[in-house]
C-alpha cells in the first residue's frame, strides 16, 4: 500500500493536495488490510480450524473490491508505465486478492485446516497478480522494463510453484488444489522467462487488433418486412 504514496505524488506534481489525500486514503486502507493479514497469520501459526464467520465476511467485503480495483489499475497502468506501475501495484494486488480468497474460503469450508487456507490463498494471490501483469505485457510498448519484470515474475512464480508441488505431497487432502496452483505457477515461469529474454519484444497486440462500431442494419427478419436497425461490428485480428 505504501508504494502508492510515491506513485500518487509523482504523477501530477501540480496536484500535490490531491496526492496527499490519495496517499492518506491508501495508508488508511492499508492499515485495515494489515489487521486482517495479522489475524490470518496468527491463526495460521496456531493452525486453528475454527472460523469466526463475521470476521471472514468483513474480510471479503473489505478486500474483494480493493482487489478488483488494484488488478484493474495494475493492468491499465502497466500498459502506460510498465515496470513503474508493476512496482507500485503488484504487492497491493497480491495482498488484497489473497486476503479476499482466504475469507471466501473460510466461509465456504470452515473445516479446512487454517494452514491450507492461508498458504493456498497466498499462492492464489501471487498467481493472480502475476497473471494480470502477464496479460498486460501483450498490450504495452516493449521498452518499459519488461525484461526486468519478466525475470522477477519467473523467480517468484518458480518459488510459488515449487512450494505448491511440495505441499501437494505434504497436504494430501488438498493435493488437487496444490497441483493446480503448481501448474498455474509453471505457466507463469515460462511466460516470465520468455519476457526476460525478449521473446515479446516485437509483439504488441494493441496494434494488431482493432474494432469498429458503426450504424447498420440487421436485415429483415421476415421477407418483405422493414429492416431492423442495429450496429455493425468490424475489425482486424
Amino acid at each position: 500500500m505504501l508504494t502508492l504514496v510515491g506513485l500518487s505524488a509523482v504523477t501530477t506534481p501540480a496536484a500535490a493536495d490531491d496526492a496527499d489525500i490519495v496517499a492518506g486514503a491508501m495508508i488508511g486502507l492499508g492499515a485495515v488490510d494489515l489487521s486482517f493479514v495479522i489475524r490470518d497469520a496468527v491463526l495460521f501459526g496456531k493452525n486453528q480450524r475454527e472460523s469466526f464467520q463475521p470476521n471472514d465476511v468483513a474480510e471479503v467485503v473489505w478486500t474483494a473490491p480493493q482487489s478488483a480495483i488494484y488488478h484493474g489499475m495494475l493492468g491499465a497502468m502497466y500498459v502506460d508505465d510498465g515496470a513503474e506501475a508493476f512496482a507500485a501495484l503488484h504487492v497491493p494486488a497480491m495482498i488484497t486478492t489473497a486476503t479476499a480468497a482466504h475469507g471466501a474460503w473460510s466461509l465456504a469450508n470452515p473445516e479446512a485446516a487454517r494452514r491450507t487456507r492461508f498458504l493456498g490463498a497466498t499462492a492464489f494471490g501471487v498467481n493472480a497478480a502475476m497473471s494480470t501483469t502477464a496479460i498486460a505485457m501483450y498490450f504495452t510498448d516493449r521498452d518499459r522494463g519488461q525484461r526486468v519484470v519478466g525475470g522477477y515474475m519467473a523467480g517468484l512464480s518458480l518459488a510459488n510453484g515449487a512450494a505448491a508441488y511440495y505441499l501437494s505431497v505434504e497436504d494430501r487432502a488438498s493435493a488437487a488444489m496444490w497441483i493446480g496452483q503448481g501448474i498455474w505457477s509453471s505457466m507463469l515461469v515460462v511466460h516470465g522467462v520468455s519476457a526476460a529474454f525478449g521473446a515479446f519484444d516485437d509483439v504488441d497486440l494493441s496494434e494488431m487488433a482493432g474494432l469498429t462500431l458503426a450504424p447498420g442494419s440487421m436485415g429483415a427478419p421476415i421477407p418483405g418486412a422493414p429492416e431492423t436497425p442495429g450496429v455493425m461490428l468490424s475489425g482486424t485480428f
